[in-house]
Protein backbone atom coordinates (compact mmCIF):
# COMPACT_ATOMS: atom_id res chain seq x y z
CA UNK A 1 0.00 0.00 0.00
CA UNK A 2 3.10 2.43 0.55
CA UNK A 3 6.38 3.15 -1.88
CA UNK A 4 9.31 4.72 -0.43
CA UNK A 5 10.78 8.20 -2.09
CA UNK A 6 14.45 9.35 -1.96
CA UNK A 7 14.11 13.37 -0.41
CA UNK A 8 17.56 14.38 -0.34
CA UNK A 9 19.13 12.97 2.67
CA UNK A 10 16.25 10.89 3.95
CA UNK A 11 13.64 8.27 2.68
CA UNK A 12 9.50 9.80 2.50
CA UNK A 13 6.60 7.15 2.63
CA UNK A 14 4.08 7.65 0.42
CA UNK A 15 0.31 5.84 -0.21
CA UNK A 16 0.41 3.88 -3.81
CA UNK A 17 -2.80 3.79 -4.54
CA UNK A 18 -3.03 0.77 -6.85
CA UNK A 19 -1.76 -1.10 -4.21
CA UNK A 20 -4.24 0.81 -1.43
CA UNK A 21 -7.33 0.01 -3.15
CA UNK A 22 -6.40 -3.84 -2.57
CA UNK A 23 -5.89 -3.23 0.56
CA UNK A 24 -9.38 -1.26 1.12
CA UNK A 25 -10.94 -4.53 -0.66
CA UNK A 26 -9.31 -6.92 1.45
CA UNK A 27 -10.45 -4.91 4.88
CA UNK A 28 -14.12 -4.71 3.25
CA UNK A 29 -13.87 -8.50 2.58
CA UNK A 30 -12.92 -9.22 5.76
CA UNK A 31 -16.02 -6.97 7.72
CA UNK A 32 -18.24 -8.33 4.72
CA UNK A 33 -17.37 -12.39 7.07
CA UNK A 34 -15.12 -13.53 4.19
CA UNK A 35 -12.30 -15.69 6.06
CA UNK A 36 -8.61 -15.45 5.87
CA UNK A 37 -8.06 -18.14 3.20
CA UNK A 38 -11.14 -17.58 1.53
CA UNK A 39 -9.81 -13.74 0.89
CA UNK A 40 -6.55 -15.22 -0.13
CA UNK A 41 -7.72 -17.56 -2.50
CA UNK A 42 -10.03 -15.31 -4.12
CA UNK A 43 -6.95 -12.47 -4.66
CA UNK A 44 -4.83 -15.67 -5.57
CA UNK A 45 -7.75 -16.76 -8.46
CA UNK A 46 -8.05 -13.41 -9.91
CA UNK A 47 -4.36 -12.72 -10.41
CA UNK A 48 -3.95 -9.65 -7.92
CA UNK A 49 -0.40 -9.05 -7.38
CA UNK A 50 0.22 -10.20 -3.91
CA UNK A 51 3.18 -8.69 -1.42
CA UNK A 52 5.78 -10.56 -2.91
CA UNK A 53 4.76 -10.60 -6.42
CA UNK A 54 2.87 -13.75 -6.73
CA UNK A 55 0.18 -15.59 -4.72
CA UNK A 56 -1.67 -14.58 -1.77
CA UNK A 57 -1.10 -16.53 1.53
CA UNK A 58 -3.86 -16.57 4.88
CA UNK A 59 -0.78 -15.19 6.98
CA UNK A 60 -0.11 -12.40 4.62
CA UNK A 61 -3.76 -11.19 4.28
CA UNK A 62 -4.03 -11.41 8.95
CA UNK A 63 -0.96 -9.38 8.87
CA UNK A 64 -2.30 -6.63 6.79
CA UNK A 65 -5.69 -6.81 8.44
CA UNK A 66 -3.82 -6.01 11.90
CA UNK A 67 -0.85 -3.27 10.42
CA UNK A 68 -1.71 -0.05 12.25
CA UNK A 69 -0.17 1.52 9.80
CA UNK A 70 -3.25 1.33 7.38
CA UNK A 71 -5.25 3.13 9.56
CA UNK A 72 -2.86 5.92 10.38
CA UNK A 73 -1.24 4.96 13.31
CA UNK A 74 2.79 4.10 13.18
CA UNK A 75 3.97 2.39 16.26
CA UNK A 76 7.56 2.36 17.02
CA UNK A 77 10.40 0.23 19.42
CA UNK A 78 8.26 -3.33 19.09
CA UNK A 79 11.61 -4.87 18.82
CA UNK A 80 14.67 -4.27 20.22
CA UNK A 81 18.78 -5.85 19.80
CA UNK A 82 20.18 -6.84 22.95
CA UNK A 83 23.79 -8.41 22.99
CA UNK A 84 23.58 -11.98 24.28
CA UNK A 85 26.88 -13.98 24.40
CA UNK A 86 28.47 -11.89 21.68
CA UNK A 87 25.58 -12.12 19.93
CA UNK A 88 22.52 -10.00 18.77
CA UNK A 89 19.34 -11.18 19.35
CA UNK A 90 15.79 -9.16 18.75
CA UNK A 91 13.75 -9.11 21.35
CA UNK A 92 10.09 -8.45 21.57
CA UNK A 93 9.48 -5.10 23.99
CA UNK A 94 6.51 -4.47 26.45
CA UNK A 95 3.60 -2.41 24.73
CA UNK A 96 3.65 -0.17 27.29
CA UNK A 97 7.21 0.75 25.81
CA UNK A 98 6.06 1.12 22.31
CA UNK A 99 6.21 4.92 20.42
CA UNK A 100 2.70 5.43 18.80
CA UNK A 101 2.51 8.33 16.48
CA UNK A 102 -0.40 9.20 14.40
CA UNK A 103 0.01 9.72 10.82
CA UNK A 104 -2.70 10.76 8.79
CA UNK A 105 -1.86 11.69 6.13
CA UNK A 106 -1.00 7.45 5.66
CA UNK A 107 -4.42 6.56 6.01
CA UNK A 108 -5.22 3.96 3.87
CA UNK A 109 -8.29 2.41 5.33
CA UNK A 110 -11.33 4.37 6.76
CA UNK A 111 -12.06 4.21 10.11
CA UNK A 112 -15.10 2.53 9.94
CA UNK A 113 -14.14 -0.09 7.93
CA UNK A 114 -10.82 -1.09 10.28
CA UNK A 115 -13.16 -1.29 13.23
CA UNK A 116 -15.74 -2.99 11.29
CA UNK A 117 -13.41 -6.20 10.10
CA UNK A 118 -11.15 -6.31 13.46
CA UNK A 119 -14.38 -6.52 15.33
CA UNK A 120 -15.96 -9.23 12.81
CA UNK A 121 -12.23 -10.97 13.68
CA UNK A 122 -12.54 -10.42 17.11
CA UNK A 123 -15.83 -12.13 17.02
CA UNK A 124 -14.66 -15.27 14.93
CA UNK A 125 -11.66 -15.81 17.34
CA UNK A 126 -13.78 -15.36 20.80
CA UNK A 127 -16.22 -18.41 19.29
CA UNK A 128 -13.56 -21.26 18.48
CA UNK A 129 -13.71 -24.40 20.25
CA UNK A 130 -10.64 -24.52 22.36
CA UNK A 131 -9.39 -27.29 24.42
CA UNK A 132 -8.46 -26.82 28.08
CA UNK A 133 -4.18 -25.64 27.15
CA UNK A 134 -5.87 -23.22 24.99
CA UNK A 135 -5.34 -25.22 21.89
CA UNK A 136 -7.33 -24.85 18.70
CA UNK A 137 -10.32 -27.34 18.54
CA UNK A 138 -13.07 -27.00 16.09
CA UNK A 139 -14.69 -24.25 13.95
CA UNK A 140 -16.29 -21.07 14.52
CA UNK A 141 -20.10 -21.37 15.69
CA UNK A 142 -20.83 -17.86 13.44
CA UNK A 143 -19.20 -14.86 11.91
CA UNK A 144 -17.74 -16.40 8.65
CA UNK A 145 -19.06 -17.22 5.59
CA UNK A 146 -19.42 -21.45 4.97
CA UNK A 147 -19.95 -23.76 2.32
CA UNK A 148 -22.16 -26.12 4.88
CA UNK A 149 -25.85 -25.06 5.74
CA UNK A 150 -25.90 -26.50 9.40
CA UNK A 151 -22.06 -25.21 10.56
CA UNK A 152 -22.66 -24.21 13.91
CA UNK A 153 -26.05 -25.52 14.75
CA UNK A 154 -25.32 -28.87 16.30
CA UNK A 155 -25.18 -28.92 20.11
CA UNK A 156 -24.69 -31.88 22.71
CA UNK A 157 -27.60 -32.34 24.49
CA UNK A 158 -25.54 -33.24 28.13
CA UNK A 159 -23.32 -30.26 28.31
CA UNK A 160 -24.92 -27.73 25.15
CA UNK A 161 -20.87 -27.78 23.46
CA UNK A 162 -20.92 -27.29 19.89
CA UNK A 163 -20.28 -30.47 18.02
CA UNK A 164 -17.89 -30.57 15.13
CA UNK A 165 -16.65 -33.09 12.54
CA UNK A 166 -13.62 -33.52 11.47
CA UNK A 167 -12.32 -34.79 8.01
CA UNK A 168 -9.47 -37.69 7.71
CA UNK A 169 -7.41 -36.83 3.90
CA UNK A 170 -5.19 -39.15 2.98
CA UNK A 171 -5.31 -42.75 3.18
CA UNK A 172 -4.67 -43.14 6.95
CA UNK A 173 -5.81 -46.75 8.10
CA UNK A 174 -7.85 -47.03 11.68
CA UNK A 175 -6.69 -50.19 13.62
Amino acid sequence: GYTNRRDGSHVVREIHEPEAVVVRRIFQMAADGKGLQKIAKALTAEGVPGPRGHGWSLTGVREMLHREGYRGTLVYGKTRWIDKGGTKKKVDVPETEWITTAAEHLRIVPETLWKAANDRMARTYAVYLRQNNGQLHGKPESGLESNYLLSGFLKCGVCGGSLVVIRRSGKQRRT
